[in-house]
């Protein structure tokens, strides 16, 4: 049997493994919508391979080029324009740069700037 990639299969602690990033980021990924995982019919986040790799993307566009929340959204709708072999390319350059290890300070600032901008929302 193969896996779809676009299969929703992957729990929220696998996609954190796999993505270097914490349950809680992932959490404040999909509060922005920055990427949706599908859901079980009991409410259980579940990613698909492609949303792995646009974790990772956006891991990268946060951590290593300090892209906010409203340039992530814009980079991966331009990642979704290019034909695959490109797409392709842009996504394994991220995971080659990613590739040192992404500690769980890099994202901090990022993550209190989004906590601060959802206090300040009505």
């Amino acid at each position: 049997m193969r896996l779809d990639p676009s299969e929703p299969a992957f729990t929220i602690g696998v996609a954190a493994k796999l993505t270097q990033l914490s349950q809680k980021q992932l959490r404040l990924l999909e509060a922005r919508e920055i990427v949706v995982p599908g859901r079980t019919s009991r409410g259980r986040r579940l990613y698909s391979l492609h949303q792995l790799d646009q974790l990772r993307y956006v891991a990268y566009l946060m951590s290593r080029r300090g892209v906010n929340p409203a340039g992530v959204l814009v980079a991966l709708e331009l990642l979704s324009l290019l034909p695959e072999e490109g797409r392709l390319a842009v996504l394994s350059a991220a995971d080659d740069a990613l590739a040192a290890g992404l500690s769980d300070g890099d994202l901090e600032p990022l993550l209190e700037e989004i906590e601060a901008e959802d206090a300040r929302e009505p």
